[in-house]
């Protein structure tokens, strides 16, 4: 059986708090650095995508 494109994200999304889990202290401040200000759109896209999940390891729960 075919997963999902939500069950797909819901892993994917595990994954990625899991591996933050041990590489983010929620009690400790950070900062999203350097902005892509140019042309490439993929670039913003991951920066965009960054925000959601850093805000979720900040508040040390899943995203």
């Amino acid at each position: 059986m075919q997963e999902t494109n939500i069950t797909i994200i819901n892993r994917l999304q595990g994954l990625i708090a899991n591996c933050l889990s041990d590489l983010v202290d929620p009690a400790e401040r950070f900062a999203l650095l350097d902005f892509p200000n140019h042309y490439n759109i993929g670039d913003s896209a991951i920066w965009l995508g960054n925000l959601p999940i850093s805000t979720a390891a900040r508040r040390g729960r899943p995203m």
